[in-house]
């Protein structure tokens, strides 16, 4: 990870250099941060690279929908890593893991699962929109 983003990741769920070498930073749970971002923000992740904590198959999807550059993240899904290598967008990732775990440690992310199997980005933008709405 490069040191700039590194630092920048210290203490946020979420840094984003962008095309231009900004670094924007964010805050929260889950894919909120990232989502936020692509909504508030789109032209900051246009081509960017986005270092994040954890990654899992939403993040991914909203990463792809955003068209981010490049992703640098200590721990990402195999469902994620997946979905960003077939849209040509490389990843650094220090750990692979079969899939995300939600908070209690009893299954699932619920965004990953949610996403799972839907191979069209903008549906599965739709269903993380739905999902965020009603938590």
């Amino acid at each position: 990870m490069t040191q700039r983003l590194n630092e920048a990741l210290a203490g946020h769920a979420l840094a984003v250099m962008t095309a231009a070498g900004e670094i924007v930073t964010a805050d929260g749970r889950g894919v909120r941060p990232l989502y936020t971002l692509y909504k508030e923000r789109p032209e900051a992740l246009r081509g960017a690279t986005v270092a994040d904590r954890v990654v899992g198959r939403g993040a991914a999807v909203i990463m792809v929908a955003a068209g981010i550059g490049r992703l640098e993240t200590p721990a990402i899904s195999r469902p994620a890593l997946d979905l960003l290598t077939t849209h040509g967008i490389p990843v650094e990732a220090t750990r692979v893991v079969e899939m995300i775990v939600n908070r209690a440690g009893t299954g699932p992310c619920p965004v990953e699962a949610l996403t799972s199997g839907v191979d069209d980005i903008g549906r599965c933008i739709e269903l993380i929109e739905g999902f965020l709405a009603t938590h």
